[in-house]
């Protein structure tokens, strides 16, 4: 008998072999030395047509991941950008919670923490006349305080 048809004869054991080496090599990347890393999310807030954020909120915020150094490099390049659904909101000020299950992150990777758990939003509508009277109120308090 040739080799080639002992192989094949024993065609079972090498996949059980080439499993086995799978599952060692998938355990030592796993299994091996845990990283922690701070990676900047963006955030990307969605707002109705007819509305505008009034203030400043943060545009990014940092997360803190841990996990094997092979999946931290890998996320490392990425750039995550993370939808703040805002569409069905109405004027008026939102406290909007950054939870650890908004991120998109492989999976051996763990969230420890996030920098700014709440972010605060405030809509107003996009009258123009509505914004200028604002602006106009908040001069006339500041010279007010002034004299």
């Amino acid at each position: 008998m040739t080799l080639y048809k002992k192989l094949e004869s024993h065609g079972w054991i090498l996949r059980i072999v080439a499993l086995l080496i799978t599952l060692v090599v998938w355990l030592i990347v796993l299994g091996g030395r845990r990283v922690e890393m701070s990676k900047k999310i963006f955030l990307d807030f969605e707002v109705p047509a007819g509305l505008m954020i009034l203030n400043d909120p943060p545009r990014e915020i940092t997360y803190r991941l841990a996990g094997p150094i092979a999946f931290l490099k890998e996320i490392e390049s990425r750039s995550i950008i993370v939808p703040v659904d805002l569409s069905t909101a109405r004027a008026g000020e939102y406290e909007v919670v950054i939870r650890e299950d908004m991120i998109d992150i492989p999976a051996g990777l763990k969230v420890i923490s996030v920098s700014q758990g709440t972010v605060l939003v405030k809509l107003a509508e996009k009258d123009t006349s509505t914004s200028i009277r604002r602006l106009q109120k908040i001069d006339a308090g500041t010279r007010a305080k002034r004299r």
